[in-house]
């Protein structure tokens, strides 16, 4: 016969409540936690017999440890005795009745290797003992010591060298700045400047050791420097005459200065650019004329006699973006002006010419992408080198005319940037070179091809940063065995290196045979004179220096 719900579930109550009280194991706390259980189901009346039943095995076994040890103690309480009693008896059984007893030595607790030291504390220091602040002379009434600089006596043996006392630099020039229109009126200087226009510079064969013991005697004198120029001086020159000495110079502003060294008032400055003055060289053909390329993508060549500027080379793309020209050389015998370009072109272009828009008629040497530097004319006229970024390209201009874009007949390649790549001036046999990477290289140029050798590789810092401009070695006009060059040491001087032969390698061996001393700031750009024992180096505060 079928029961219903809730007669089953009373019946599997009540067999859960009989096992809880059957086992032995199961405490008073269990039979409570049962009978709350069942509590919770008080809602049905079915279940009343059962609870009824569970209460009654409870209070049965109470009563009965209440008897045996007290009542009035709960069933927790009377169990905890129960185990003390228990205990004790067993210790008197085993004779241990003294708690105090040591079993054995005490072993302290070890540390695993990996287990996380604890950081010792640092120990508190004492305070030390402030000492009394002391007393000025003046507070205390006395008169105070004398702690000036002849008070001290300083012993011989300081000084570990010599004290280099520093040379006064020579007093300034004494003319004043004038315009350029002024230079008209110098009639001197303009006979000077027509008379050698109809003679051309002849450039004599080497003079060896001649040229090197002229050179030491080089002395920088009072009124020997002057500020020619505003800014940062990125070219200079000499004018050939031998007769008179006139130095141009070409700064970062735009403007051109001229120097007559033995007028008592020759300083003269225009601005003929808008920006900077990259290169100024006197004409070889025409020595009343000089040439200048500027960063506002012009050439101008400046008639001496009038004071006149006519330009002679716009850059084609110069409406859009800026254009920079960065060198020029004259072609020699001919009117044709090399001009470099920042974005790796030659322009070949004629100074005659007065087209001053852009569609001047000139060639093209396209070097790609590479940035040019300087560029420089071989002697015979038939080649041209200009450096870049990591090389220096010499091409042949006799296929310039053939071939839109000729091959270099040479690839000479450099660490670094090289800002300066010159043809030795009297036979064109050697390159001189100056690289940031700190050397100075010369090329054997008297024949051209991938073979060409390395005459001469010396270290020289080249490192100007900045606020300088980049160091150039240039050539001696009538010796092809010298050079000069800036330093940057703290002691100021310009440098004159000699190029001896080696013994027996066929190579060169540079040194310095001379230093020109008296300048008071570093000389970036130097040129010597082409006829006359003279040099002049200018600086980035735009001041020239002269040495005669």
């Amino acid at each position: 016969m079928d029961e219903s719900g809730p007669t089953k579930r009373l019946r599997r109550s009540a067999r859960t409540s009989t096992k809880t009280t059957a086992d032995p194991s199961r405490k008073s706390l269990g039979v409570l936690q049962t009978s709350s259980r069942h509590d919770s189901n008080s809602d049905n009346v079915d279940s009343i017999p059962v609870q009824v039943e569970d209460s009654r095995t409870q209070v049965k076994q109470e009563a009965k440890v209440a008897g045996k040890y007290g009542s009035g103690l709960s069933f927790l309480e009377q169990q905890r005795l129960k185990n003390l009693k228990d205990n004790s008896s067993f210790l008197q059984k085993i004779e241990l009745t003294e708690n105090h007893v040591q079993i054995g030595p005490v072993i302290p607790p070890t540390r695993s290797e990996n287990s996380i030291k604890s950081v010792e504390r640092r120990a508190w220091r004492k305070a030390e003992p402030v000492e009394p602040r002391p007393r000025s002379q003046r507070l205390q009434g006395k008169t105070a010591p004398d702690y000036t600089a002849s008070s001290f006596v300083v012993p011989d043996a300081y000084f570990l060298s010599p004290r280099v006392e520093r040379e006064p630099e020579p007093k300034l020039y004494a003319g004043e700045l004038q315009a350029l229109e002024e230079l008209t009126k110098n009639d001197e200087l303009i006979k000077c400047f027509k008379y050698r226009a109809k003679s051309p510079l002849r450039l004599g064969k080497r003079e060896g050791r001649d040229c090197g013991e002229r050179v030491d005697i080089l002395a920088l004198k009072d009124g020997d420097v002057a500020r020619v120029c505003q800014g940062r001086i990125y070219g200079v020159d000499m004018h050939p005459s031998s007769s008179r000495l006139l130095v141009a110079s070409g700064d970062k502003f735009g403007n051109v200065g001229l120097w007559d060294v033995e007028s008592d008032n020759g300083l003269y400055l225009t601005k003929p650019h808008t920006g900077a003055v990259r290169c100024v060289k006197f004409s070889s053909l025409d020595h009343s004329k000089l040439l200048t390329c500027s960063a506002d993508g012009t050439g101008k060549v400046m008639d001496l006699c009038s004071a006149k500027f006519t330009s002679f080379l716009r850059h084609p793309e110069i409406d859009q973006f800026e254009c920079l020209f960065s060198w020029l050389d004259p072609i020699p015998g001919t009117h044709t002006v090399a001009v470099a370009e920042h974005s790796g072109r030659v322009f070949l272009a004629d100074t005659r010419s007065k087209n001053d828009s852009s569609d001047s008629s000139f060639l093209t040497i396209d070097n790609g992408i590479k940035p040019l530097r300087c560029v420089s004319a071989h002697p015979s006229g038939n080649y041209l080198a200009a450096s870049d970024y990591l090389s220096v390209r010499i091409w042949d201009l006799r296929m310039v005319e053939s071939k839109k874009k000729p091959k270099p007949v040479a690839d000479l390649e450099h660490g670094k940037v090289c800002h300066g790549a010159f043809f030795s001036p009297i036979s064109g046999d050697r390159l001189l070179t100056t690289c940031s990477d700190d050397r100075i290289r010369v090329f054997d140029t008297s024949t051209f091809g991938p073979g060409i050798t390395t005459l001469a590789n010396l270290y020289h810092d080249n490192h100007t940063g900045r606020w300088l401009a980049p160091f150039q070695a240039t050539w001696h006009p009538q010796d092809e065995s010298l050079f000069v060059i800036g330093c940057m040491e703290s002691r100021r001087r310009v440098q004159v290196f000699s190029l001896d032969e080696d013994g027996g390698g066929g190579g060169l061996s540079a040194r310095v045979c001379t230093e020109l001393v008296g300048n008071d700031n570093i000389c970036c750009r130097n040129v010597f004179h082409p006829s006359l024992n003279a040099m002049a180096g200018t600086t980035s505060s735009g001041k020239c220096y002269l040495w005669r």
